[in-house]
């Protein structure tokens, strides 16, 4: 849960992404609050993959691109420089989405 004011200072949900708003968004509300962790399982996701799925063979384009777009606007949107851990992180992450873009395209 957050306030309202939070939405009112940062914005809301990204209309530039198509996946990965959600992730985007914290990582704004990042930038200006500290966020903290609860060790407890509050909630469970169930995620299957289905001919409709951003992941599915049909939408990979989509995945891949929208990968990328994440990936820039992260580093855009930092108003300090990435730690060491987080270069990694989107390093590591530009592989993966490289690597499934050499899938895509054999």
């Amino acid at each position: 849960m957050a306030r309202r004011d939070l939405f009112d200072k940062i914005g809301m949900f990204s209309e530039e992404l198509y996946v990965h708003e959600d992730s985007e968004l914290w990582n704004r509300v990042s930038n200006h609050y500290k966020l903290g962790f609860i060790p407890q399982v509050l909630g469970v996701y169930h995620w299957q993959e289905g001919a409709e799925h951003i992941t599915s063979p049909k939408y990979r384009r989509k995945f891949i691109d929208e990968g990328r777009k994440y990936l820039r606007i992260y580093r855009q949107n930092k108003e300090r420089p990435l730690t060491p851990e987080e270069e990694k992180s989107c390093e590591d992450s530009e592989k993966i989405i490289n690597d499934l873009e050499k899938d895509l395209n054999k």
